[in-house]
């Protein structure tokens, strides 16, 4: 509430203050009883091992990243070309279509190269499509670059997120697994 409101009512407004306090009293309390608990939802233990933080910090990124391109661009085609939701949503589908190729590549690479080798290329991948639409987004002839753009983060994340999750869960013990996986989706 207190990240939603402070753009609008001011970060100096009583409810937005009230709200950020609010966050680190309840977050310090949730870190507390997770701690103590004999099943905690997040077992912030887990974090204290290096590769696995790393993976799942390379996961939060990279989800970030796809899902603000996502946004940003729906909500582009909504408000500055005038779509549809729906239409502007059926522009954003080359993410999805990337990411089942990009799955269907990995698949076949992961018997040849390193998880981490295929994670790299894959954010690489991310990074070019990125860049490619920083560069062409609201040209005239932006569309098929846009849709490119996506395509490569599209791709460049289902080349990340196989060997990733391989990664993340082969660095926790056989019966945190599930909990591993549940954070991992989560990010």
């Amino acid at each position: 509430l207190a990240m939603s409101e402070g753009g609008t009512a001011g970060w100096g407004s009583l409810p937005v203050i009230i709200g950020l306090i609010l966050f680190v009293v309840l977050a310090f309390i949730f870190f507390v009883v997770e701690k103590h608990t004999r099943f905690p939802m997040i077992d912030f233990t887990l974090f204290y091992d290096r590769p696995y933080a790393m993976a799942n910090l390379a996961t939060f990124f990279n989800s970030l990243a796809r899902s603000s391109v996502m946004l940003l661009i729906a909500l582009f085609y909504q408000v500055v070309d005038s779509e549809d939701p729906f239409i502007a949503g059926l522009k954003v589908l080359p993410i999805t279509i990337g990411m089942m190729i990009g799955s269907l590549i990995v698949g076949a690479l992961t018997v040849k190269y390193s998880a981490r080798l295929l994670s790299t290329a894959g954010l690489f991948g991310t990074c070019i499509g990125m860049l490619l639409l920083t560069w062409k987004i609201g040209d005239q002839d932006s569309l098929i670059w846009i849709m490119v753009g996506q395509l490569l983060i599209g791709i460049g994340t289902g080349v990340f997120q196989t060997p990733n999750t391989q990664s993340i869960m082969l660095t926790v013990p056989h019966e945190r697994r599930g909990l591993a996986n549940g954070i991992r989706s989560m990010l």
